[in-house]
């Protein structure tokens, strides 16, 4: 195959592989201003919702912490590793 057609196959296949960018947020249930409509999820009240943020803020905050320590221990490891060696 010469190199314009292989181009052009090249090109074709990747604008079809592109995602449709009006579908993309289709499915989002939020808007830009961070306000959502909760009408559709009558079991959810605002406690119940401002308890769930709490805990998944929570949960990150740890995990992040968690990723910290680890990079340093990590860190101090190879620093004295490396230090060994030379």
């Amino acid at each position: 195959m010469p190199l314009p057609e292989y181009m052009r196959a090249v090109i074709n296949n990747n604008n079809k592989l592109k995602l449709d960018k009006e579908n993309r947020f289709k499915r989002k249930h939020s808007s830009i201003d961070g306000k959502v409509d909760f009408s559709n999820y009558p079991d959810s009240t605002p406690e119940l919702l401002a308890e769930i943020k709490n805990n998944l803020r929570n949960e990150n905050r740890a995990r992040f912490i968690k990723r910290i320590i680890a990079t340093v221990v990590v860190g101090v490891i190879l620093y004295f590793f490396i230090k060994l060696i030379t």
